[in-house]
């Protein structure tokens, strides 16, 4: 709803006046500087700014005469350029459901923009059928909206309250977010009968602290009289996240607040302790109907109605894990649900053929089990959930389940969701530092890291007539590479062909693609295509090479607070033969030069015949995560690595 408002206005008017003072943070009231604010001066790239952004999170007595927590905020963004308007307009607002009976409740969903032009102010407020409700996953939906009336120059905000039935999902703060924030605050009110650890994340420098225990009248529970201890914690200034290249989640590294529940008070004085030792947590898992006895029930069903058809019997040890993990990716798909429990039982995803992780993983377990193998549940953090707290048992920190069994040279991690991997690889997200050994009575951890580098190599022939180049490709790939692009190309065959032509190139002749289907076999891919020539004076200038990994150093920043994450390890291995007409010859070659340093190594070598120039390059990277002192000298690499990589040949006339 759009509103021309005189009210507001003349608000604005009063506001501005009394710009230099702190301003008052609160929905509705503006001042003029906020909207003559052009560009932030300690970051003008920055697209848009947070002006504030305010969260409290508090207890209060629920309709069932308990304690329910109630969280509420309010935001306010200024819109700097156009670019900022789709990630900032659209919110959205993830709330929790357990599954039984029990939600989180959003509600006071309020938003609004302003638009201050030939000064007149517009205001365009969000109305309730614009509301949206999403399922997420199993247990997580979102409320989402889109603030209308945005455009360059608008100042947006918009604030909500969820009531929450859940005490162990007291609301974490971000402090930092890709945009830079004026000031942004969290107040929290503990109660005594909650309490939690509070997990401070970040470059915290400017942080401030502050608590207290709230004046006034004393609140009342179940006849106990109380005071709220209160917490507040404010930062000002906070630069934006910009390092968000190579890293496995901008989560992991940004200025945040999180809240474990430790210890429950009933009114009888009787606690209970939530935060105990990793053993404990073994032991809660270990009894669980969806984990623990999950994979009991799995194996049963697995020794009677499975394992006698596989015919395992005699079979080395590394043959049947493999035979029955290609049996769970056979029979059974992943939902693409995250989670640490099943949820189904066993002969429930017998005929629904489909689960998350836990489902699938959990019962892969149970099966290697049931052959006389050992293998144990892993709890792990995904990529993109972020790193795992190893001081404390939180359990909340865990999203996945992968399977450990032993091998004859040690453990073999398995993961049976990917139906295009080979069985022996994990996915890529679940590359995140550790995972957590779940035993019958005891614990461990183990890192999770690739088990092999992945493999690119390219062999090209060009034949340079004229000013095109005709161009056979011989594409060979292993690892996550193949992985990856199975991917692409069983999901959309067209699609797939069309990004190995790039602009201005004409395939000539069919695209051949063998072993997409055989996962420990190499990827083949073979085609030809046809190449236009720059040229200048004369000489023709052409990149020795069909297509390079980085046309450019992507490690632009001069210094880095975080380290560069390539999720794997890569070789590439480019071959090329560069041949050209009778009336044409090479009048200039790139020189050869290799390096080997602690990091990566990199050759390339060019040798020339009297017809033709063979040009070989190859990279290999020796981490997949490198840390951050070793950026100066990982960019100089790169630096060489693509310069090279890139360097033209010359092809002039016969005179």
């Amino acid at each position: 709803m759009i509103r021309f408002s005189l009210l507001l206005f003349l608000l604005i008017l009063l506001q501005s006046a009394l710009f230099g003072q702190t301003p008052e943070r609160r929905y509705g009231k503006l001042s003029q500087a906020e909207f003559d604010l052009e560009y932030y001066e300690q970051d003008s790239t920055a697209a848009a700014v947070i002006l504030f952004d305010l969260g409290e999170s508090c207890f209060k007595i629920s309709s069932d005469g308990g304690l329910d927590l109630y969280f509420t905020r309010t935001t306010r963004i200024k819109i700097l350029d156009e670019s900022a308007i789709d990630d900032w307009s659209n919110v959205s607002i993830p709330y929790y459901v357990d599954g039984y009976n029990k939600t989180e409740k959003v509600s006071e969903i309020k938003a609004v923009s302003y638009n201050y032009e030939n000064a007149q102010l517009t205001t365009s407020e969000l109305e309730k059928e614009e509301i949206f409700d999403e399922q997420l996953s199993e247990r997580w939906h979102q409320k989402k909206f889109a603030i209308p009336g945005v455009k360059k120059g608008s100042i947006i905000e918009y604030t909500y309250q969820i009531n929450s039935p859940f005490k162990w999902n007291l609301k974490s703060w971000e402090f930092q977010s890709t945009i830079p924030a004026l000031y942004s605050e969290y107040t929290v009110k503990m109660t005594p009968f909650y309490e939690y650890i509070m997990l401070f994340q970040g470059q915290n420098e400017g942080l401030k602290k502050e608590s207290y225990v709230e004046k006034g009248l004393e609140n009342s529970f179940g006849g106990v009289k109380y005071r709220d201890m209160v917490y507040t914690y404010s930062s000002s200034d906070v630069a934006a996240f910009s390092d968000d290249d190579f890293i496995t989640s901008r989560e992991d590294y940004i200025q945040k607040i999180e809240f474990q529940l430790a210890k429950v008070t009933q009114l009888t004085g009787a606690s209970t302790e939530y935060v105990t030792t990793w053993q404990d947590m073994v032991d809660d898992f270990n009894k669980e109907d969806t984990f623990g006895k999950y994979i009991n029930s799995a194996e049963r069903y697995a020794a009677k109605n499975i394992l006698p058809e596989l015919n395992l019997n005699g079979l080395a040890r590394t043959k049947k894990i493999e035979i029955i993990t290609k049996y769970i990716k056979d029979q059974f798909r992943w939902n693409h649900y995250y989670g640490k429990y099943t949820t189904q039982r066993p002969r429930e995803l017998i005929s629904s053929k489909t689960g998350n992780d836990s489902d699938l993983n959990l019962f892969l377990i149970g099966m290697l089990r049931a052959a006389g193998l050992e293998s144990n549940p892993i709890l792990i953090s995904t990529r993109r959930h972020g790193k795992i707290y190893t001081q404390y048992p939180i359990t909340q920190k865990f999203n996945y389940v992968i399977a450990e069994v032993a091998v004859d040279n040690g453990v073999l991690l398995l993961d049976a969701t990917e139906p295009l991997l080979p069985y022996y690889l994990l996915p890529t997200r679940c590359f995140n530092d550790y995972g957590f050994i779940i035993k019958d009575d005891s614990h461990e951890w183990i890192g999770l890291s690739p088990l092999a580098t992945s493999q690119k190599l390219e062999a090209s022939t060009f034949k340079i007539s004229g000013n095109e180049t005709t161009m056979s490709v011989r594409e060979q790939l292993t690892g996550y590479d193949a992985w990856r692009a199975r991917q692409e190309y069983l999901d959309d065959p067209d699609a797939f062909n069309a990004s190995l032509i790039f602009e201005h190139e004409e395939l000539n002749g069919d695209i051949s693609v063998n072993n997409d289907d055989v996962l420990e076999a190499p990827l083949l891919i073979n085609y030809k295509k046809i190449r236009p020539i720059d040229s200048f004076e004369g000489d023709r200038y052409l990149v020795p090479f069909n297509k390079i990994e980085y046309a450019q150093n992507p490690l632009v920043k001069l210094k880095r607070k975080y380290p560069v994450d390539l999720v794997y390890t890569k070789k590439r291995v480019y071959t090329s033969t560069i041949g050209c007409d009778e009336n044409s010859k090479f009048k200039h070659l790139p020189e050869s030069t290799s390096f080997d340093d602690e990091l990566m190594t990199f050759s390339y070598n060019v040798q020339a015949f009297d017809t033709f120039v063979k040009i070989d390059a190859t990279f290999e990277f020796k981490k997949n995560v490198y840390q951050p002192e070793e950026y100066d000298q990982l960019k100089k690499d790169f630096d060489i690595l693509y310069k090279k990589l890139n360097e033209q040949i010359v092809v002039t006339t016969k005179k």
